[in-house]
């Protein structure tokens, strides 16, 4: 993210996540990584966010939308700050969608 934010002119991220389901890199290893929650070191995880005078507005309707206007980082020692300044979109996986069901049907048939 850090590289794809430097290197461009980027004011809002959309983070698909490509997963049929729910589990724990969507709920998760995801949000973790883009500063939504953070990771205590004990398996559990809470949320956290460093309030720089900037407004922060959470819209968690059907997907999650994550506006904030400051960095976001980790404490642990392998962990990366991830530098962006925007708006970071993060839906829902995108689960059993008809054309999912679709797609999958004519890569079996393409098999056959």
């Amino acid at each position: 993210i850090n590289k794809l934010t430097s290197e461009n002119e980027v004011d809002r991220l959309v983070v698909v996540p490509v997963f049929i389901a729910p589990g724990a890199h969507t709920t998760r290893d995801i949000p973790t990584i883009l500063g939504f929650i953070e990771d205590d070191g004990s398996g559990h995880h809470h949320h956290h966010h460093h309030d720089h005078d900037h407004e922060h507005t959470h819209d968690h309707d059907h997907g999650h939308s994550h506006s904030h206007g400051h960095h976001h980082h980790h404490h642990g020692h392998d962990d990366v700050k991830m530098e962006f300044e925007g708006e970071i979109l993060y839906p829902d996986p995108i689960c059993d969608d008809d054309i999912l069901i679709e797609i999958l049907e004519d890569m079996v048939k393409d098999a056959l």
